[in-house]
């Protein structure tokens, strides 16, 4: 068990630019192959960014302490009971936060841990405030496409009208 959860913490890790080529199968140290034993067969197929991933993954699994490595096996358990939908949501999430800027990532860090720091019901007033905003903002944007939408129907049949009549004006 220990070993698959280093495994999945090693695919969620940050990606990292490798600095020279990820090492094949027989490139890893002894105690790298132990814990990563099931991915063996797999290895050297896999792209050096996938490998490389999955070794600084490694690299920094080692490095925590055991509230950091509950921390993240809670947060992984979390992960695999969302639906389907859910996980993508936060994949693209991720994503986006990846390639944003350092002095973006850590304002946001900042404005998170001062949610954090707040208590429960101030953080459900907030996640209130913020659903209904976002509620909000797309039936704005539903509107506005009702708007579009009928706008180019009345122009569409202004449109019609102006050809059937020039029509008219021929046969007079």
């Amino acid at each position: 068990m220990k070993h698959i959860l280093i495994i999945v913490f090693a695919l969620l890790i940050t990606f990292v630019q490798p600095a020279q080529a990820a090492p094949l199968w027989s490139d890893l140290t002894a105690e790298q192959q132990s814990a990563l034993v099931q991915l063996q067969d797999t290895w050297d197929g896999m792209s050096e960014s996938r490998r490389d991933n999955i070794i600084s993954g490694l690299t920094r699994w080692k490095s925590l302490d055991d509230t950091g490595r509950k921390r993240v096996k809670d947060q992984f358990s979390r992960y695999q009971k969302l639906a389907p939908e859910d996980r993508d949501h936060l994949r693209e999430q991720f994503g986006r936060f990846q390639g944003m800027d350092e002095s973006r990532k850590n304002k946001l860090r900042t404005l998170y841990k001062e949610y954090k720091s707040k208590s429960s019901s101030e953080r459900e007033r907030l996640k209130k405030a913020y659903d209904d905003n976002r509620q909000s903002r797309r039936d704005n944007n539903d509107g506005d496409r009702e708007s579009r939408n009928n706008q180019n129907s009345k122009q569409d049949s202004d449109s019609g009208k102006r050809d059937n009549n020039s029509g008219d004006d021929k046969k007079r």
